[in-house]
């Protein structure tokens, strides 16, 4: 676009849908050589360069709705609720919970679980439940879906991290 933003989320919109996106219309008929100067007047009326940490969560939430709804169904956000995972939904097969907690990244990184997302996965382990770590990093270009879903090892400690290498290893890429 000529707007030429930093980072191009755009191109996935349909994975942030409360978001406002500048279209060609604003510099129909502007010379090219002036868009360099729209841009400056855009990011002066608050026209963002890159999306917020918010963003990037919500992208993820949204993304991961949709590569697993061949699988899951009834999606409930959970996020606000201090479950400590972000999404609850139903595997189609038998209907069972299974209980999500989503880290979205622009780059791939490392991930951790904080608060009480440790607690969470401890108990849904006791519990015998399904708790799948979704890692989603790439946003919002080139976002990819790897998905933990078995049993994470969590102890008596605040906080978990993982490395990118072996969320890759211990997860599975939905394409």
């Amino acid at each position: 676009m000529e707007y030429s933003p930093a980072e191009d989320w755009e191109r996935n919109s349909n994975y942030c849908p409360r978001v406002d996106f500048l279209t060609a219309d604003y510099l129909q008929g502007v010379p090219q050589a002036e868009n360099p100067a729209w841009k400056a007047f855009f990011e002066k009326a608050n026209v963002k360069e890159r999306g917020d940490n918010t963003l990037v969560g919500d992208f993820a939430v949204e993304f991961v709705k949709y590569k697993l709804s061949m699988e899951l169904t009834s999606f409930v956000s959970k996020e606000r609720l201090q479950h400590g995972y972000d999404l609850e939904a139903r595997r189609i097969t038998e209907g069972a919970i299974v209980c999500l907690e989503v880290k979205g990244q622009r780059k791939e990184g490392p991930v951790e679980l904080v608060g009480n997302e440790p607690v969470a996965a401890q108990q849904a382990k006791q519990k015998n439940q399904e708790y799948w770590l979704c890692v989603v990093p790439g946003i919002p270009e080139n976002p990819q879906l790897w998905v933990i879903n078995d049993r994470l090892n969590a102890g008596e400690f605040k906080t978990i991290t993982i490395d990118s290498s072996r969320w890759k290893r211990h997860g599975r890429r939905v394409i």
